[in-house]
């Protein structure tokens, strides 16, 4: 099992920040500044973020950067019948 560090996070968030500022950009580039051009460049400015944010999670899962390796371990509940084992399981234990 593995977690995000605080460093991957940031470099992640940034880099999509700049990966989605930069597709706003062009598309603003490609059309004028009128408003119906503008509602269009809000519109495929919504669609082209959700599909390069799509791409930018699957490859940022590939690269091992900032990712830490939780051990994992198996605890065995073992001992004389109606010693407590399935109490000790499902929470029930009286105190």
């Amino acid at each position: 099992m593995q977690y995000e560090t605080k460093k991957r996070s940031i470099l992640k968030a940034l880099s999509w920040r700049t990966w989605a500022t930069i597709t706003t950009a062009i598309i603003v580039f490609v059309f004028t500044g009128e408003v119906a051009l503008a509602i269009t460049v809000g519109f495929l400015e919504v669609f082209a973020k959700m599909g390069l944010y799509f791409f930018h999670e699957r490859l940022w899962q590939k690269i091992s950067f900032g990712k830490k390796e939780i051990p994992s371990f198996v605890l065995w509940f073992t001992g004389l019948p109606a010693s407590g084992k399935k109490l000790l399981q499902t929470g029930f234990i009286r105190r």
